[in-house]
């Protein structure tokens, strides 16, 4: 096992889950979760403890994972991507993500734009109310 926490990394082939998890950004709560739902699955469990190692193979399906997390791919359609038997069928899982974040992009597009003519609108009002009206007097 690597020694990176004690402050030097020691080139090994397999990490602990602590230093996976730092080289990674993934916190070990993730990883746990990762792998019981299969997504990531570690190079080797202890029997006796249950502790994980992880590849340093694995580092970059990590990263990739998480990329596609940090775009709200559900974690399903990532282990398809990850299991895509060639090329052309990741790219197409990959493209429907990409078109519902832009459709989701340009509702939010539009909300903003909706919400910003109505501030507008009030503010106008608002600066006509006390600009140009004089209270009435008794």
């Amino acid at each position: 096992m690597s020694e990176l926490t004690g402050g030097s990394l020691a080139m090994s082939t397999t990490l602990s889950i602590g230093d996976f998890s730092l080289m990674t950004r993934l916190s070990i709560k993730t990883l746990r979760y990762y792998h019981e739902v299969g997504l990531l699955e570690p190079a080797e469990v202890n029997p006796d403890t249950g502790y994980r190692y992880y590849g340093v193979e694995q580092l970059p399906t990590a990263q990739i994972i998480q990329r596609f997390r940090d775009l709200g791919m559900p974690i399903d359609e990532v282990k398809a991507v990850l299991a895509a038997p060639d090329l052309d069928t990741r790219n197409a899982l990959i493209a429907t993500h990409l078109g519902r974040l832009e459709g989701t992009l340009s509702r939010r597009v539009r909300q903003c734009s909706r919400c910003a003519t109505s501030w507008n609108s009030l503010t106008l009002r608002s600066q006509l109310n006390t600009e140009h009206f004089q209270p009435l007097r008794p």
